[in-house]
């Protein structure tokens, strides 16, 4: 979890996971904490997983297996009731 300002949330919005390495729906600390937040505000979750080229190991291939990753992820948290 990163603070990333210290000043009160806005009366309105959603709570965003960022989903960067750990591309899983059970047992994931960053949606965890993200949907206990969210319930905690009474705000939408938001899960987001993005795709960069900027990194020594990008490759089709390795974008490939993230992509699979991420689908499993969206069945499993659809399951769970996160949309």
């Amino acid at each position: 979890v990163a603070v990333v300002a210290e000043r009160p949330m806005p009366a309105t919005g959603v709570v965003v996971a960022w989903l960067r390495v750990s591309l899983r729906a059970a047992q994931n600390p960053t949606v965890a904490v993200a949907a206990a937040l969210a319930r905690a505000t009474g705000r939408p979750l938001v899960v987001y997983v993005g795709l960069g080229e900027r990194y020594p190991w990008a490759s089709d291939r390795h974008h490939a297996f993230l992509l699979a990753a991420g689908r499993e992820a969206v069945r499993g948290l659809r399951a769970r009731g996160v949309h």
